[in-house]
């Protein structure tokens, strides 16, 4: 009877081994997933030296125009005395609605304006084309997303095909790929996209405060980046929500986010959230759910190797006394 107690403990210990692989297949693929959360590894490569990928998300009412970007370069030199600009990238955007129109149809987008190293953040794949050079003289290129390609030219392959955005010239440079998660697909919406930079923004006459400022900076103690970005934006909590993207999916702070879901939905800023950072949340809530349902169906079976290696010790022992009592008569 006991021995069949056992059988039936380690027969269920390896099940809810095996179940637990279910999980934690979830929870790593959501990692794998989010490649916009890893800007700081992609950016250290061998460099032994330890950054972190930080994100400012501000309220339109701040009013950052896209010509501050030189403003904020310079604070943050000052912050990082003593830090090359070589050793850190940065990042900016804002949104809109814009009108797109080539000589059939004119379309309502979502207009996202960028400035800095938006795709070193964003590594979105490129249907065909590539990414426009924001250090471009013309400052006329675009990017469109396949939904918009399609809907305009019923096809991806545009590099020099011309379009109007809000009645004036610009050139297609790239298509890019939708989202393919499914939590990003489901955030991104079947809202057709455009891209373009700040030196185009001015020339379609858009009055665009930039929202969301990210970078990669040097983070020799924990929350040294995040603070360092606050302090060179200079703008108050109420109307600015820091957030720290670097080991935003490991496994501790996975199962910090299911135990305290409080922090999650009590908000003091009056920022809205970008489409992928909204994704990233939902992210966040789902890996903590695995996280936790993984600890769950381990406990038992560490449970039982707990018991197994107690019960190996005092057999251990058990043979070691026996063993010195023979040879000590």
């Amino acid at each position: 009877m006991r021995l069949r107690s056992r059988s039936v403990c380690l027969i269920l210990a390896a099940v809810l081994l095996l179940i637990a692989l279910i999980p934690f297949w979830f929870w790593m693929r959501i990692r794998s997933d989010f490649v916009e959360q890893t800007a700081a590894e992609r950016w250290k490569g061998r460099n032994s030296a330890r950054f972190a990928q930080v994100s400012a998300y501000l309220d339109e009412s701040v009013r950052l125009d896209p010509v501050q970007e030189y403003e904020i370069r310079q604070n943050l030199e000052t912050e990082l005395a003593g830090e090359s600009e070589e050793s850190w990238v940065l990042a900016l955007s804002g949104f809109c609605t814009v009108t797109v129109s080539d000589e059939n149809e004119q379309v309502s987008v979502r207009g996202i304006c960028t400035a800095g190293s938006y795709n070193h953040f964003h590594p979105i794949q490129m249907v065909s084309g590539s990414w426009y050079d924001p250090q471009d003289v013309n400052q006329d290129g675009v990017v469109l997303d396949m939904q918009l390609a399609w809907r305009l030219f019923g096809g991806y392959d545009l590099e020099g095909f011309a379009l109007r955005v809000n009645g004036v010239p610009v050139q297609i440079v790239g298509v890019v790929r939708l989202p393919e998660s499914k939590i990003e697909q489901e955030i991104y919406g079947e809202t057709p996209t455009i891209w373009f930079s700040t030196g185009l923004m001015k020339r379609l006459g858009l009055d665009m405060p930039i929202t969301c400022v990210e970078a990669v900076l040097p983070d020799s103690v924990s929350h040294f980046a995040a603070d360092k970005l606050k302090k060179a934006l200079g703008i108050s909590e109420e109307y600015s929500d820091i957030v720290e993207n670097t080991g935003r999916f490991n496994y501790l702070n996975s199962l910090r986010v299911f135990l305290h879901p409080d922090s999650r939905v009590i908000r003091t800023s009056r920022v809205t959230y970008p489409y992928w950072e909204n994704a990233a949340r939902v992210a966040e809530s789902r890996s903590g759910f695995y996280a936790a349902l993984i600890i769950l169906l381990i406990l038992f079976p560490f449970g039982v190797g707990v018991y197994w290696v107690y019960r190996g010790i005092c057999s251990l022992r058990g043979r070691g006394k026996t063993l010195l009592n023979k040879l000590f008569r």
